[in-house]
Parts: C-alpha cells; sequence; structure tokens
C-alpha cells in the first residue's frame, strides 16, 4: 500500500489540502485524499485556487498561450458552427408547424424562396466589397 502525504494549512484566509499524489499539479482536479481532508475540515465550498480557469465556463475568454509564448487560437469556425446549429433548430420548428397545413408548407417555402434570394444578394454584394477593397490583401 502506498502512503501519501497530506499537508494541511488551516488559518482564515488560505484553507488549502495538497497531497504528494499529485494529481492536482498533473491534471488540475484535486484528488478525493484532498477532497476528504477538505471535508474532514468542514470546508463545504471548494476554495478557488482548486478550480483552475480552464474547467470553468471563463476558460474560453482571454488568450491561452503555448508554453513557448504563441497564443492558441480557438476554432475560427466556432461561431459559424454555432449560429447554423441555432438557425437550424429555428427552421426545424417553422418546418413542424408548417407541416399539418398546406397552406402553410406553401407560404413558408415562398417564404423560404424570397429569403434565400435575399440572402444571396446580400452574400455577393458583401463579395464584391471585398474584393474591391484595396487593402484586402
Amino acid at each position: 500500500m502506498k502512503s501519501l502525504i497530506l499537508c494541511l494549512n488551516k488559518t482564515a484566509l488560505n484553507q488549502t489540502a495538497s497531497c504528494s499524489c499529485g494529481m492536482f499539479n498533473r491534471t488540475g482536479i484535486l484528488c478525493a485524499h484532498g477532497l476528504k481532508v477538505l471535508d474532514l475540515m468542514n470546508i463545504k465550498i471548494l476554495p478557488t485556487h482548486t478550480v483552475l480557469k480552464r474547467w470553468t465556463r471563463e476558460a474560453r475568454k482571454g488568450s491561452i498561450q503555448y508554453r513557448e509564448g504563441r497564443n492558441v487560437v480557438e476554432n475560427p469556425k466556432r461561431e459559424a458552427q454555432l449560429q447554423y446549429k441555432f438557425l437550424c433548430h429555428k427552421f426545424q420548428n417553422l418546418a413542424y408547424k408548417a407541416a399539418s397545413s398546406p397552406e402553410c408548407c406553401l407560404l413558408l417555402d415562398n417564404g423560404l424562396d424570397c429569403l434565400g434570394t435575399q440572402l444571396e444578394d446580400k452574400l455577393n454584394a458583401c463579395t464584391r466589397v471585398v474584393n474591391e477593397n484595396p487593402f484586402s490583401g
């Protein structure tokens, strides 16, 4: 059986527990030993220093760097993927509502045709502006 060393620091401002298993240092997740010690110390809410930014909702905000100092580029297609998912959901709901009525199906179909034409015009206009811009590229 492997022996572990648990270090306790129970001051008013800094209640910490560290373990010789090194799990927190390797993965950033507090081990069961550390959690048990915090429980025995009657600390029921994890101290903020034990929750690393990468495990929070805030992890995507700000820039992340490799060890060499280069910035990690977040998935550039992520925003488009989220928009696509959102729009698919809206279109699916419209189709579901319209499916029970031939008149509603025709209305939705005509509306999508009109919207498709407007969308193509807008995309073509944006492409022309980018191509005509002397500073782009």
